[in-house]
């Protein structure tokens, strides 16, 4: 009777996983049927790690679908305020591991925010014509990070 419970145990699983892979497959046939060039494109998106004090801000993973800079703005009130550093233009796709100078010394304690800026087509920043880039649901693609004592020695780039 146990062998029995087992085999159908194992039998169910198969058939599950086969009806879940044919499933997905359609699901990503549709997905790619409504994409008249084949190409999914991926979402803005940005990581940046704990800090330790300094003049600069090391961004490990920034994607910008259509090219632009990352911003560093202090916090005020809890918000992104004063604009402290701006990356080089950088190109569509992802851009990882650079650092972005800051113009005041950072301390600890100190909570600043990077931001994703789109360029307007001049090669260089202004806060008043380069917009926040958007994320799928229309919101700023930005991260909030603290100045801390000490980082681990893997998120520290000379």
């Amino acid at each position: 009777m146990f062998t029995i419970v087992i085999l159908l145990i194992i039998a169910g699983f198969f058939l599950l996983n086969s009806f879940l892979k044919k499933n997905v497959l359609d699901l990503n046939t549709v997905n790619l049927e409504k994409n008249s060039t084949n190409i999914i494109e991926e979402s803005a998106s940005l990581f940046v790690p704990q800090q330790a004090s300094g003049t600069e801000v090391f961004i490990e993973k920034a994607f910008l679908p259509k090219g632009g800079y990352v911003v560093i703005h202090k916090e005020k009130d809890g918000k992104p305020g004063e604009v402290v550093g701006v990356s080089k233009l950088l190109k569509s796709g992802p851009n990882n591991n650079f650092t972005v100078e800051i113009s005041k010394n950072s301390i600890e304690g100190d909570v600043f925010y990077a931001m994703l800026y789109g360029g307007n087509g001049d090669g260089k920043f202004d806060i008043t014509t380069d917009k926040p880039t958007l994320d799928n649901s229309g919101n700023p693609v930005f991260i909030k990070f603290n100045i801390v004592k000490s980082v681990p020695p893997n998120k520290i780039i000379k």
